[in-house]
């Protein structure tokens, strides 16, 4: 098993280079490449890139740590000559036995020739119940002969979770009456299938108590621990739960053993996220989704309990209607429809009715779950399927963060609700509960309660595999609908309290100053009414002191980064804010060294400061630049100046500085004070517009023309780089289509 960009080496000589992610990889190994004595095999793995790994982008927050390298051992297998290379069987029962189709592969190294015989052998346990041969003759020119056959054997029990049965073939190869090879494959007997809005499984109802399983050792990575797997899995059916929902990608062959010995249903998700209409129409992304797709159903179709597959969230689910869709029913038919296949969403009105599949919704809005739930049931469409889900993070917490309702309390009054029977008769089932926390790939702002950024905590059982205690009565089956708390309940703290400290002090030294200097309260009151008279002023060479310029600039900056950093520590918990930080600092260190600041207003608010007042020393460069080419030329202190006095409206907004993030808290809109700050930001772009065309002497068309390309320009540069890094438009799109299903 190899997760990651892989190169293998066998004394030298390449045997592979490429991408393998999260799938067993089986390669053959020519007998010449061997020495006798001593051989060495190198194995290259580098780290997983999203952008080389050639799968669809992923989700850039709740996914799972990435653990590349060999998560299980290395093993060569030796092989006769003559072998059997591939084995298939597809039961099909009847009335009152069973009939086997089955197709194998013979190769050699080496054109096959002769007659050859096949010994089919059937085993319940280790008891045979059947057995039968079969001859066929090689063709001379080739190294490998396909051979179809037809085996009766007697009624089999098909598999299910109260009797995971399961049955082996074993083929033997012989000629002349010498044995070349044998295989032995174990199989099972099962059908899925839907019936309207219900799951049947060998056509029986069965209704789906699944919970999601994300696998990391108390250590936080994949490496494979049989032990702790066995655990896990049994503590699973000891809760009653009867399906298991993999998140993600797939684990080890080892897991779906297991699962398939202790009867539970297993619901896969493949790494395929984001994956849209333009990845699929892309003739390289839509090979490596097949390739992936065909590669994971030669393991799924060895085992009973994987019974459904996830295809990934798309944009617009109708799109696997016309291409993918059909040729996955057409092999699954050819399998004795053996699989589900299934996409989730958050976007309910995306669930298209032409797409006749289970859908997994994500019910990530859990704060006002009764208003969220009528919704749904008024979206959802009636004739498909559906599973609610909450494998992700909640798209908000209730405000008061300091004793926030955390996503393991919100996800047991989800699930008590939906025990009720309208949605019991409503939905096929639920994965509502994740059975342990996990490490993530990318920092999560919202996990800043617990000041770890990178474990996710919704789990009923910590990574060390404790029982939660407020997860004791949700399995038990005693839990209660919680009461609702109201969302205006933030607590005061020291941290929410240095917001307004520091807007208090600012505007304090900003009164001082203004009532003690006569010469700066007359700047400040010219700039604000009569900003053209002023910077005309200043390029006739009335200077102003760096003292005046650079103290306004201070001010300004500090009550900007009060008011900001106000915004950032109120939606600290906000799935939208945590997902753009995502997208605009992808690397995990510097997303999480930016999660860690907004969380301490004691670091961010000074930080924030010089980031404002580096900002406006950049607006002064274009004016000091531009003015080696222009006559009269500007000095650096008048170029200050004009990007500081433009900020003198800024100190009307210093009152509100100071309460700016109780006032967050109180209203129950946000656009009025964001369209204030709008407003005033505006009006600071055309200050400084003008004062750049009065001390360049330019018309003011011209300046607000070429400013506007300027900004244009860094605009879109900035825009298609991080499109063509990361996909920015698609994850774009999934946020508004997300917010507007919210409405």
């Amino acid at each position: 098993g190899l997760n990651g960009r892989c190169e293998i080496r066998v004394n030298g000589y390449l045997l592979f280079r490429g991408n393998h992610y999260f799938l067993p990889l089986s390669l053959p190994l020519p007998a010449r490449l061997l020495k006798k004595d001593e051989n060495l095999m190198r194995i290259t793995v580098h780290p997983w890139n999203s952008r080389n790994a050639g799968l669809p982008q992923w989700l850039p927050v709740n996914l799972p740590r990435i653990d590349n390298g060999i998560p299980g051992p290395v093993y060569l297998e030796a092989l006769p000559e003559i072998y059997v290379s591939s084995l298939e069987i597809v039961p099909t029962l009847l009335a009152d036995s069973t009939l086997l189709f089955v197709q194998t592969e013979i190769s050699s190294f080496h054109p096959l020739a002769g007659a050859f015989e096949l010994q089919a052998e059937l085993f319940s346990d280790r008891r045979k119940i059947g057995e039968q041969s079969f001859r066929f003759t090689a063709n001379r020119r080739r190294n490998s002969q396909t051979v179809k056959l037809r085996m009766k054997a007697p009624h089999l029990t098909p598999w299910s979770p109260e009797q995971p049965r399961l049955y082996a073939l074993k083929l033997t190869l012989r000629q002349e009456g010498r044995e070349l090879d044998s295989r032995r494959k174990s199989f099972f007997v099962r059908t899925v299938s839907l019936n309207g809005t219900s799951v049947l499984l060998n056509d029986s109802l069965v209704y789906i108590k699944g919970i999601n399983y994300i696998y990391q050792n108390p250590r936080g990575n994949g490496l494979i621990d049989r032990k702790l797997l066995t655990m896990d899995l049994e503590k699973i059916r000891e809760k009653g739960f009867n399906a298991i929902r993999i998140g993600y990608f797939p684990l080890s062959p080892l897991f779906y053993h297991l699962t398939d010995s202790l009867g539970l249903l297993c619901f896969q998700d493949l790494p395929f996220f984001l994956l849209d209409e333009k990845a699929l129409s892309d003739s390289l992304q839509q090979e490596q989704f097949h390739l992936y797709l065909n590669n994971f159903l030669q393991i799924a179709v060895q085992h009973p309990s994987l019974v459904a597959i996830g295809l990934g969230s798309f944009s617009n689910g109708e799109i696997l209607q016309e291409g993918t869709f059909p040729l996955l029913k057409k092999e699954n038919s050819r399998q004795g429809n053996r699989f589900l296949f299934y996409y989730d969403s958050p976007h309910p009105q995306l669930f298209g009715a032409r797409v006749k599949m289970p859908l997994f919704f994500e019910v990530m809005e859990r704060n006002r779950l009764e208003q969220q739930l009528s919704l749904l049931q008024k979206k959802l469409p009636p004739e498909n399927p559906v599973f609610f889900s909450a494998l992700s993070k909640a798209i908000s917490y209730r405000v008061d963060s300091s004793a926030i309702i955390q996503d393991l309390q919100q996800i047991i009054e989800l699930n008590s609700r939906l025990s009720s029977s309208q949605w019991k008769e409503r939905l096929a089932g639920s994965f509502i509960f994740t059975y342990s926390d996990f490490f993530l790939q990318t920092p999560s702002l919202q996990a800043g309660p617990q000041n770890r950024f990178l474990l996710n905590t919704l789990g009923l059982f910590t990574l060390n595999r404790q029982l939660k205690k407020e997860a004791k009565a949700a399995v038990s089956g005693h839990h209660r609908v919680a009461e609702v708390t109201p969302l205006s309940n933030e607590k005061r703290s020291l941290r929410t309290g240095l917001f307004t400290l520091f807007g208090l002090i600012n505007f304090l030294v900003f009164l001082v100053v203004y009532r003690s200097l006569l010469d700066f309260r007359r700047n400040l009151h010219r700039s604000i009414r009569r900003p053209h008279g002023f910077y005309s002023d200043l390029q006739e060479r009335r200077l102003i002191s760096y003292g005046q310029s650079l103290f306004l600039m201070l001010i300004v900056s500090l009550n900007g980064a009060v008011m900001f950093g106000s915004l950032l520590y109120f939606f600290r918990n906000n799935f939208y804010m945590d997902y753009l930080l995502s997208l605009l600092f992808w690397q995990p260190q510097v997303k999480l060294w930016v999660s860690r600041l907004i969380w301490k207003p004691a670091l961010s608010i000074p930080l924030l400061t010089l980031l404002n007042m580096f900002l406006m020393f950049l607006l002064a460069v274009p004016i000091r630049v531009t003015s080696f080419f222009r006559e009269p030329r500007v000095r650096t202190r008048q170029a200050v100046a004009v990007v500081s006095w433009a900020g003198g409206p800024f100190v009307i907004l210093l009152p509100l500085g100071m309460f700016f993030y109780n006032l967050l808290i109180v209203l129950n809109s946000y656009w009025i004070l964001l369209s204030i700050l709008l407003y005033f930001h505006v009006w600071y772009v055309l200050r400084w517009i003008n004062g750049t065309r009065v001390m360049l002497e330019l018309p003011y068309a011209r300046v607000f023309l070429f400013s506007a390309v300027a900004a244009l320009i860094v605009f879109t540069g900035v825009y298609l780089y991080l499109n063509n890094l990361i996909y920015l438009k698609g994850h774009l799109k999934f946020l508004f289509l997300l917010f507007k299903s919210l409405i």
